[in-house]
């Protein structure tokens, strides 16, 4: 897929914590090893995705492998080390605090994805719709509102 056709795209999108973690990226790149010789930990690490609207994207993988690190990058609740995060061609590393607000609206009843329910339940309503979605699992969030049709 292209990224014209695509509303959220990461490229080459990096978290890596730990003290003076960019700094140390800066000279270290991507090679892992140099990064965890360092003290470093680097959480998330090279990622490029493409996700268009409407479409159902799933990160998934075990405790501990990222994938809240890499919601969190690309809604900017955390900075990345290195990348870019593209929302509708606008990349939101440069985006001000109001822009980011209004871009990543929090919703009550219109998500995708619910907290409090369990992975199965998320998943097997998810292509009904986040507007279908039972309440029944209380107060849920979508970190994406303009991915949804």
């Amino acid at each position: 897929m292209s990224d014209d056709s695509a509303t959220l795209v990461c490229r080459n999108l990096w978290k890596v914590f730990g003290a003076r973690a960019t700094e140390a990226f800066s000279t270290a790149g991507g090679d892992a090893a140099r990064l965890a010789a360092l003290g470093l930990v680097p959480a998330v690490r090279a990622v490029d995705l493409s996700v268009r609207r409407g479409e159902i994207f799933v990160i998934m993988g075990l405790s501990g492998s990222g994938k809240s690190t890499l919601v969190r990058l690309m809604s900017r609740l955390i900075e990345p080390t290195a990348g870019q995060v593209l929302f509708n061609g606008q990349d939101l590393l440069t985006a001000s605090e109001a822009e980011m607000t209004q871009i990543w609206a929090l919703q009550a009843a219109k998500a995708p994805i619910r907290a409090s329910c369990r992975a199965a339940s998320n998943s097997a309503s998810a292509s009904r719709g986040p507007w279908r979605l039972s309440q029944s699992c209380g107060f849920w969030m979508n970190p994406f509102p303009r991915l949804t049709p």
